[in-house]
């Protein structure tokens, strides 16, 4: 495990907690609901690894925000959305990875 898997960061917002500690992040919401990404499995230092790592982290984020699909107002899916947005932020961020860094920008 390299030092960036090891690399402990605690980042809160507000809607939303993110923390890497040895090759997992943790999403939390308002409500105390986490979910844990794992990522020991994954070479993040590879392009194909920092991929499967976001996707991972999209996953959790819509898990965490509750998203739905189907008909809802509007200002429930701009929170939805500011929700996804600051989740997935935090989340990359507490990473420390270009890489992934660089996926989440693209």
């Amino acid at each position: 495990m390299n030092n960036r898997q090891k690399f402990i960061a605690a980042i809160m917002v507000t809607t939303f907690c993110g923390t890497a500690m040895a090759g997992e992040v943790v999403m939390q919401n308002q409500e105390h609901e986490r979910v844990a990404v794992s990522f020991s499995d994954l070479n993040i230092t590879s392009q194909a690894g920092a991929k499967v790592l976001y996707q991972r982290i999209e996953k959790a984020a819509r898990q965490v925000c509750g998203v739905t699909h189907g008909l809802k107002s509007i200002q429930l899916i701009n929170n939805e959305k500011a929700c996804l947005a600051a989740s997935i932020d935090s989340a990359v961020a507490s990473i420390h990875s270009e890489l992934v860094a660089s996926v989440h920008a693209s």
